[in-house]
């Protein structure tokens, strides 16, 4: 993973001309960035797993096997 954080900033300062700070600054906003947006994707997946599951108990009464 270190590896790749490097890559990535060696490329802002090398080819869109950053200082170290501005590459370390622009790595830390973008990589929170995508972690919120992983984090709503999870969210949303668990959210309509729980809503197959609710449904499926209203059909037939009975708590499907969930496998984990």
């Amino acid at each position: 993973m270190a590896e790749l954080k490097e890559g990535i900033l060696k490329l802002f300062k090398e080819h869109y001309g950053m200082t170290d700070e501005e590459a370390q600054e622009y790595y830390k906003e973008q990589f929170e960035i995508v972690k919120k947006t992983a984090v709503k994707e999870e969210v949303e997946w668990l959210r309509r797993e729980c809503m197959d599951v609710l449904e499926e108990v209203n059909k037939t009464g009975k708590v499907p096997k969930l496998i984990f």
